[in-house]
């Protein structure tokens, strides 16, 4: 390699000291709950897929105030095990319930209804394992990387003085 490239490629080491915290902060972000939800309505007793495969896949109930403990979901005529806890948030003016989450594939064919369900609505976000391991393997590779760049740097500058 020419001393030029070794500088060039050094110096995009070193800018992997800024780019591999910012990754590991992105991908943190967009595994975290309520994901980005989907402009799609959902009446109860529709059956519904994931639309967007390798995302995690949370369904939502409208309004808020429905009892959970009365809503129904099945995905391929076996029940799901809704969430215990009352997690609330806003879909765009509108007040939604967590019904339930999981890594679901575009193939299941998933249905609710009871308690008092008028809307369903969809949010897809990150899987949380996946992410777990690219902010790991960012934040590990972060100063090795910026390393190698300072020391191929600092290398080809030494070297171009001893010329």
């Amino acid at each position: 390699m020419t001393r030029k490239a070794v500088s060039l490629f050094a110096i995009a080491c070193m800018t992997f000291i800024i780019t591999g915290p910012f990754a590991a902060w992105i991908v943190y972000k967009l595994a975290q709950p309520p994901g980005t939800f989907s402009n799609q309505v959902i009446h109860p007793g529709e059956t519904f897929s994931q639309t967007k495969a390798g995302k995690t896949l949370a369904v939502w109930g409208a309004p808020a105030s429905l009892e959970i403990q009365e809503v129904q979901c099945r995905v391929d005529d076996r029940p799901i095990k809704l969430k215990k806890e009352r997690t609330t948030t806003d879909n765009k003016g509108n007040e939604v319930i967590l019904l339930f989450d999981g890594n679901y594939t575009v193939f299941d064919r998933v249905s609710c209804e009871g308690g008092g369900l008028e809307e369903i609505h969809l949010s897809n976000r990150f899987p949380i394992d996946r992410a777990r391991k690219i902010m790991i393997g960012s934040l590990v590779a972060t100063p090795l990387v910026g390393g190698l760049g300072i020391v191929l740097f600092k290398r080809t500058r030494s070297f171009k003085k001893h010329r």
